[in-house]
């Protein structure tokens, strides 16, 4: 009788088990219920997850290619799923990221997971909509007008020099030294500052905020979303100190973002508040993709032997037209079209992931509903390596990027009224960055057998790229 018993036991806690894990998967799935009016599409295939978590650790630790496999053999090319607290629809194909992302204005707005708004703040223009989006706009597009561009090209060049310098028989991690390079020259830009003790501190401060951007919020001891609050908590105090100081300074010009968002334009002014979360977004936008796209073009440069030999005759060809010592042009810029391209293939084959949105009312795409309030992911990396939007997709081919028509479907950038209003200093990092790194090295890759993609915040190599770099011998002749 006893073991009869145990018995029941067993089956009752195996019954129990069962029933709440049915409960658990199907629990987003009520409480996110939407009724779809008789007539109108339905909404897509797709599962919901767990209880609040929803899909959000599997959307952060998965490759993307291998959740493409996943989700496109149960769904198809749309499905349902629930990210970061929210339902969310997931689309994959260049006409639905047309109509999310540059169709009529006013039915999708920008969103970005909570954690994301907390860290970098709430006043900053990634996270902002309607006009207070292109008050905000207004300001980084008028800091970033050619002319300041071209006003640049010095300081970043002297980063890229600093960065390049003694390198010679030396291993590397690319992205660290990518990171770093970045970094430098973005504050340059934002707050003119040059690097120096002071840069170090800001920057091990920063690593601590970029590691919370994409976390869960779980603001207790020792998380990393807690690190990076309180990295915020002393990067504001810089930036306030740093706002303070300017406004003690009489008849000094700065030329720089800062200085500019303290001034009016169209009357129209920044609370400190807003100039603080806007520089931030500055810093993580301006150092974040620019630094990743450069390791990634080391990485595929260094697989392509004929696109790295395309790049370096174009550098080649910059240093001899020049005399020795003398620096780079905004003419010598513009006149690097490879080095822009190979900017562009890098992003779209390895950096580019996503973009998301809410709808702000019902919207029917690729057949399906899209509920008011949902979240809209759209897979850039899907449709910017599907063969009908692109000839041999998989292949690294900077070339294609110089071809006239130039290739559609491409959103490497943003789109529509959110394309990155710093692409154009983007460029001028990369030209910077490869003709010094060109003209004065060769290098080759570490073997790494557990080197893997690491997906957050931003696609990257986990051991950040290992390179040891030699001293060139064939150097190009200068004038």
């Amino acid at each position: 009788m006893m073991v009869e018993g145990w018995t029941y036991v067993g089956l009752g806690t195996a019954l129990l088990a069962v029933v709440l894990t049915v409960v658990a998967r199907k629990y987003n799935e009520w409480t996110c219920a939407v009724r779809v009016k008789a007539g109108e599409p339905p909404l897509p295939a797709g599962s919901m997850g767990w209880p609040l978590l929803g899909e959000s650790l599997h959307f952060m630790t998965c490759e993307y290619y291998e959740m493409y496999k996943q989700k496109f053999s149960k769904y198809g090319r749309t499905w349902k799923t629930h990210y970061f607290g929210s339902p969310t629809i997931c689309t994959s194909t260049a006409e639905s990221a047309r109509q999310v992302l540059i169709g009529k204005q006013g039915l999708f707005e920008a969103y970005y997971p909570t954690s994301m708004s907390q860290i970098l703040g709430p006043n900053n223009f990634m996270f902002l909509t309607g006009a207070d989006h292109m008050k905000v706009k207004r300001f980084f597009l008028a800091a970033l007008r050619p002319e300041s561009i071209r006003s640049s090209v010095g300081q970043v060049e002297k980063t890229a020099m600093l960065c390049m310098k003694d390198l010679d028989g030396k291993t590397i991690s690319v992205l660290r030294e990518a990171r770093l390079f970045s970094f430098n020259a973005v504050i340059s830009l934002l707050f003119g500052e040059s690097p120096s003790e002071e840069m170090d501190k800001l920057w091990e401060e920063f690593g601590l905020l970029e590691k919370a951007i994409f976390n869960l919020p779980i603001n207790l001891p020792g998380t990393a979303f807690r690190k990076g609050l309180q990295a915020r908590e002393r990067i504001v105090k810089f930036l306030k100190q740093k706002i303070e100081q300017r406004r003690f300074e009489i008849g000094v010009a700065h030329h720089d973002v800062m200085d500019l968002m303290m001034k009016s334009i169209d009357g129209e002014t920044l609370s400190d508040a807003e100039i603080i979360d806007n520089l931030l977004a500055g810093l993580f936008a301006g150092q974040d993709t620019s630094a990743t796209a450069l390791h990634w073009a080391v990485y595929h440069l260094s697989q392509n032997p004929e696109a790295l030999e395309d790049l370096r005759d174009e550098m080649d060809r910059i240093q001899r037209s020049k005399r020795e010592g003398e620096p780079l042009n905004w003419d010598d810029v513009k006149s690097m079209p490879m080095s822009s391209a190979v900017l562009n293939e890098s992003v779209r084959l390895s950096v580019s992931s996503y973009l998301m949105r809410q709808a702000q009312t019902d919207v029917v795409i690729e057949g399906y509903t899209i509920p008011k309030g949902w979240r809209v992911v759209t897979w850039l990396r899907f449709f910017h390596t599907d063969p009908a939007n692109f000839k041999d997709p998989l292949a690294f081919n900077p070339r294609r990027h110089l071809e006239t028509p130039k290739p559609q479907n491409l959103h490497i950038f943003g789109a529509g009224v959110r394309v990155c209003p710093g692409v154009d200093f983007s460029r001028l990092e990369v030209a910077a960055f490869f003709y010094h790194l060109l003209t004065k090295y060769t290098w080759e890759v570490i073997p790494n057998p557990k080197r893997k993609i690491v997906t957050m915040p931003v696609p990257h190599l986990s051991d950040g790229l290992q390179i040891r770099v030699h001293k060139r011998m064939n150097k190009p002749e200068y004038t």
